[in-house]
């Protein structure tokens, strides 16, 4: 319970400290991968699915066969996430940035009490 708290306010916080724009981004799709592990700085390849779901976005990854599921919030040019894998036992945060074309997303990771911060970059298909 402890996690899903972190990560919560991790991602609330991010909600009070930057306003909302008036014109959000169509972010809507499905992304190729590509990531940095920081840990042992290997590659990783897959895919990403992001659909609306009101005010949020349910965000689901493919990576190798390895999914994960998150929430994720719109802010702007902004996307932050928090996510988990299905066994719910790696949980994280990313947060992306929107390219002014919103074709590419540039986003840095963190694992739950992770000391060390991923890269990933999302290009729509």
């Amino acid at each position: 319970m402890k996690k899903w708290m972190f990560i919560f306010l991790a991602v609330w916080s991010l909600s009070v400290l930057f306003p909302v724009t008036a014109r959000a981004l169509d972010i809507v799709g499905t992304y190729d991968v590509k990531g940095t592990n920081p840990v042992d700085q290997k590659e990783y390849t897959g895919t990403l699915t992001i659909a609306q779901t009101g005010q949020t976005y349910k965000v689901l990854w493919d990576l190798s066969g390895t999914k994960y599921l998150g929430t994720g919030i719109l802010l702007g040019d902004t996307l932050s996430v928090t996510y988990m894998d299905e066994q719910k036992s790696w949980f994280g945060v990313v947060i992306y940035k929107i390219t002014a074309d919103g074709k590419t997303l540039e986003g840095k990771w963190a694992a739950f009490m992770g000391d060390a911060l991923g890269s990933e970059t999302l290009t729509r298909k």
